[in-house]
């Protein structure tokens, strides 16, 4: 925490408080595009990696029916995924809510605590995407598997930047905040827009499945 507010402090260099409240914006206009998840914890809609269905078996003629053990595999993985999914809506929904309360509140960045929260989400954006590697996809999901950890680097990237944002901030360096804050921002937009096309091969893949 700074130790005291400073000229640089005066307004909390107006240019990274509107970057913050743009990094509200921006989680917003994502959920636009894409299915509004239950329980937010701020309320608001986030975007999601799929919002499809899990995938059952159905009678079908022997010749063509997906072996249990392969549906079982995308069950499982799926299940993963969703898991992480989950944990990306947290952390993008408390940064929008923290970046809402900057906008608001500008002094809230003098805070330790508000501060360590802050990166508390940010981080949790790279653990997410570390997690989502780990994931071992069944063969039928592997190019969607590529697409979607893909979309999540990005989403770590923008962690990353937010935290060194926080890091520049408290060391005084303003210019060096934005210009953190701006690549953050720009990585969460690049974040949702990659997600895009991985749902529409999940979606498809399980539509040739299920049929």
């Amino acid at each position: 925490m700074l130790k005291k507010l400073g000229k640089g402090c005066l307004i909390l260099s107006i240019g990274g408080v509107v970057l913050l409240l743009v990094l509200a914006l921006l989680v917003d206009e994502g959920a636009e595009q894409t299915t509004e998840p239950t329980d937010v914890p701020t309320g608001k809609p986030s975007p999601t990696l799929a919002p499809v269905a899990t995938p059952t078996e159905k009678p079908v003629p022997t010749d063509t029916a997906q072996p249990a053990l392969e549906i079982a595999d995308i069950q499982d993985y799926l299940t993963e995924m969703q898991n992480i999914d989950a944990e990306i809506l947290v952390a993008l929904s408390e940064l929008a809510r923290m970046g809402q309360e900057a906008s608001d509140d500008p002094t809230v960045l003098l805070d330790s605590d508000w501060v360590d929260d802050f990166r508390g989400s940010a981080q949790d954006l790279i653990d997410t995407y570390e997690a989502a590697q780990n994931v071992e996809p069944p063969d039928i999901l592997a190019e969607y598997h590529d697409l979607v950890t893909t979309a999540l680097s990005k989403c770590a990237s923008s962690g990353e930047f937010m935290i060194k944002a926080m890091d520049a901030f408290q060391e005084g360096d303003f210019d060096v905040t934005v210009q953190y804050l701006t690549e953050g921002t720009n990585y969460m937009v690049e974040c949702t827009t990659d997600i895009e096309p991985a749902t529409e091969l999940l979606n498809t893949i399980l539509a040739d499945i299920t049929d």
